[in-house]
């Protein structure tokens, strides 16, 4: 079995629940390319989603937080971003292809 490692992002939001719509809405993503995860949480915002580095902390190198002006003037933190390393058969890209084989 190949145990090559590699970088995945992984972007964490959620969304509290409001008089229009009562319910919480909580969405990971997860991608080989941090612009692709950027790109993918900025349409579920409808544009306009602020992306901010963290300060460095230990155990969170690289965190990215995400913004929305829609809420709360942009400065209520709505969700994260952030890489980490997974051997490359465990990868959601390799998981999904195992799940259509199985599937076929």
């Amino acid at each position: 079995m190949d145990k090559s490692i590699v970088k995945q992002y992984r972007a964490h939001l959620e969304l509290a629940g409001g008089s229009v719509t009562p319910m919480a809405i909580i969405c990971d993503l997860t991608c080989e390319s941090l612009e692709v995860v950027k790109e993918r949480v900025n349409t579920l915002l409808n544009g306009k989603a602020k992306f901010e580095g963290a300060q460095s902390t230990v155990g969170s190198p690289g965190l990215t937080l995400i913004f929305h002006p829609n809420f709360n003037r942009g400065e209520t933190v709505l969700g994260w971003i952030s890489p980490y390393e997974v051997p490359e058969h465990m990868t959601a890209e390799a998981t999904i292809e195992r799940l259509k084989e199985a599937a076929a």
